[in-house]
Formats: structure tokens, C-alpha cells, sequence
């Protein structure tokens, strides 16, 4: 990260109308916002996606980040939780995301936030391919920790649908590599290699063990992020 990216990144910070991040409240506005949606299966309920994004976010963040990058993890794991929101709801970006949660937060969804005509334009895994190989270093994170799940999930889609998410995944990542692979962080580098290993050994990562995500689901527990004081 520059300098210049790292002066305007405090700022940002500085200017944040929300001074602390409550992640049960994040994680109820994501709840509300994708209730009656679903996976592809049609059955599982869509939140459990952004929850498993989110702890990837924090677990690559908390094991492989800078220290500069944990100093924003809680803006990371709620923007993960947040990232779909605008893309499957139409919400407000002004009124909802960054009076609520910040402007970086809010940043980072709008990022990630696939823009329709751009996408239709394109297709798909072109339009993707060019976009995350210019966006923000931790849009960057939270994209790839996005991909690494659906990679991860793929079980619940047909078989055409499977091998056209392995092999759109598979040249995107290329494409990034080869634009980028420079100035990758170690971050990056990590969530690469977990993809490439998902896709090479078909074997799907996974970030949640036990009971957790389920409690997560179904309103058990809270959110807890261990690095977050």
C-alpha cells in the first residue's frame, strides 16, 4: 500500500460518521436485506454466503495481513457481510451503507458491486476479470474471498453451471495474475493459492467448523471477531 493510499485511507476513517462497527448490527441489516433469498439450490438461505465471506476476509486478514491491514479487519469482515447487499436489494448507498456504517465500508461494497450494463456489455467472466484487476487492494480481499466460496459452494449448482464457474474462475484468475501479480500482498497471494488448490484438487474450503455457522444462520450467537476490541 502507498503512502498516499494509506494518508487517505485514515482519513477516510477520520471522517466516518460511525465510530465503532457493531458487527451483530451489520450482520442483522445483511440478514434483513437477503431475507426470502436463496441459493441456487433454492433452499439454502442466501446470508449464509456473506458469512462465510466474511470469515475468510478476517481469518486470510488476521493470519496473513500487515499491520495496517488488521487495524481496518473490522471495516473488511463488515463490508464482506455487506458486499452483496446493494447488488441483490437496491439499496441506498448514501442513506443506508454510509450513514449506518461508514464511508469506507460503504466504499469497499460499492467496489465489489457488479455494475449491470458494464457486465452485459462485456460478459461476465470479461467483465470481472478487468474489474478486480484494478480495484482497491481490499476490495481485491474481499472479491477473492467472494470467488473462493462460490468455488467452494459450486456443489449446489448443475454440472454446466459448475464447469462454467471453474472455468470462469480460472481464467479470471489469470487474467489478475498476469495484470498484478506484482503488487499482490501476501493477503492475496494466500487467497490465490487456496483458490487455485479448490479448483485444481476439487476439494471445497472450508472456513467454518462444528455448530458456528449455523448459529450464525439461525440467530444463535453473535458475531465475534476476536481481533476487534
Amino acid at each position: 500500500m502507498s503512502l498516499i493510499d494509506k494518508i487517505l485511507l485514515k482519513l477516510k476513517r477520520k471522517q466516518d460518521k460511525v465510530a465503532a462497527l457493531d458487527y451483530d448490527r451489520v450482520l442483522k441489516f445483511a440478514k434483513k436485506k437477503h431475507k426470502g433469498q436463496f441459493r441456487k439450490d433454492g433452499v439454502t438461505p442466501y446470508i449464509t454466503h456473506p458469512i462465510r465471506v466474511a470469515k475468510i476476509v478476517e481469518k486470510f486478514v488476521t493470519e496473513y495481513g500487515r499491520p495496517e491491514d488488521k487495524e481496518v479487519l473490522p471495516e473488511l469482515v463488515a463490508a464482506a457481510l455487506l458486499h452483496d447487499t446493494v447488488e441483490d436489494t437496491k439499496i441506498s448507498y448514501r442513506h443506508e451503507l454510509t450513514d449506518r456504517f461508514g464511508e469506507l465500508v460503504a466504499g469497499l461494497v460499492m467496489e465489489v458491486t457488479t455494475i449491470d450494463h458494464e457486465k452485459n456489455e462485456k460478459g461476465k467472466d470479461r467483465y470481472l476479470a478487468e474489474r478486480m484487476s484494478i480495484m482497491s487492494e481490499y476490495a481485491l480481499v474481499i472479491k477473492f474471498s467472494d470467488r473462493l466460496d462460490n468455488v467452494s459452494d459450486c456443489s449446489i449448482l448443475s454440472l454446466e453451471d459448475k464447469f462454467k464457474l471453474r472455468r470462469g474462475t480460472e481464467n479470471i484468475l489469470k487474467y489478475v495474475e498476469d495484470k498484478r501479480w506484482h503488487y499482490f500482498s501476501e493477503i492475496h497471494k494466500a487467497l490465490l493459492d487456496t483458490l487455485w488448490e479448490a479448483l485444481n484438487d476439487n476439494i471445497p474450503y472450508k472456513i467454518f467448523e462444528g455448530t458456528e455457522f449455523e448459529a450464525l444462520v439461525f440467530d444463535n450467537i453473535s458475531y465475534h471477531n476476536p481481533n476487534y476490541a
